[in-house]
């Protein structure tokens, strides 16, 4: 495969890599991006366990992503991308549960790669619906698109997961631990990315934030997904792993995310009829409600 068109493939799959990615976490401080809360705005609280619960409502959050992709045979060929994102969350009680819609109302994204920069800003309504159970499981996810991809879920969409986290259906306590497991399918394009998350828990910390009570819980993750675009001539197959760890700040009065933090490191390999292309992608993502 001639280096231009390794390039074109490169940044065909950057989306691909940043969604992955993104459903992982973080750990490095970048400027602009800070991994903790301030800690003079931290004071602890008297009280030694939480019962989680879920309160209906809207809520918009500013994500900002910072990532970097290292072709691993090439080290002097690495793309920066910064994209920041606004996303709201909705939340309607049901009987038992919440119907949510989830929408991306506004993107900004600047690539900076060699040859040149460019920055694109997008205003534009993505929406994804599904049910939201009072732990926090989402099933029935519903999203945009295409008809190659029946059951899954755009890009846009797989941001929910970071926006919504999993309790136990109990009081916890500092220190205690418990983890879910995601199964779904991303769309991205033509390509059908199928990814396994594993996400466990700890809480750190009740604490209160500013005039907020709020729980203090690190998450470990770890992903692995496997794409496949059967339309593409070159027969391209995508296969990844990735590790993370986040640090997020729920309301312990309405259980939704008020800040988190992270950092992962995802490994790709990008398999065409002319070969076997590694790729290596770290991404720094914070989050937080505006």
């Amino acid at each position: 495969m001639s280096h231009t068109m390794f390039s074109r493939t490169f940044v065909r799959t950057i989306g691909i890599m940043i969604t992955l990615n993104n459903c992982s976490p973080n750990h490095a401080a970048q400027p602009g991006f800070s991994t903790v809360l301030p800690r003079e705005q931290l004071k602890p609280s008297m009280q030694d366990e939480w019962m989680p619960k879920q309160s209906p409502g809207t809520r918009q959050y500013l994500i900002e992503d910072s990532s970097t992709t290292l072709i691993s045979d090439d080290p002097t060929h690495t793309s920066l991308l910064q994209t920041a994102t606004t996303y709201s969350l909705s939340l309607i009680a049901l009987a038992d549960s919440f119907s949510f819609t989830a929408k991306v109302d506004s993107m900004s994204t600047s690539l900076a790669s060699s040859p040149g920069t460019s920055t694109v800003n997008k205003l534009f309504s993505q929406t994804v619906h599904g049910t939201f159970s009072n732990s926090g499981e989402i099933s029935a996810v519903i999203g945009d698109a295409p008809s190659s991809c029946q059951g899954g879920v755009d890009a846009a969409g797989m941001r929910v997961f970071e926006l919504a986290q999993y309790y136990p259906k109990r009081a916890i306590k500092i220190g205690d631990k418990w983890a879910d497991t995601i199964s779904v399918i991303n769309c991205r394009g033509k390509i059908t990315l199928r990814q396994i998350i594993i996400r466990e828990y700890q809480l750190l910390e009740l604490t209160n934030w500013k005039e907020y009570a709020v729980a203090k819980i690190q998450q470990n993750i770890s992903t692995t997904a496997t794409g496949t675009n059967p339309e593409s001539q070159n027969h391209l197959i995508t296969t990844g792993s990735g590790t993370g760890t986040v640090t997020f700040y729920a309301d312990r009065t309405k259980g939704f995310l008020r800040e988190s933090s992270g950092h992962s490191e995802s490994k790709f390999i990008i398999t065409t009829n002319r070969g076997s292309y590694p790729f290596t992608q770290n991404i720094i993502t914070h989050i937080r409600i505006q």
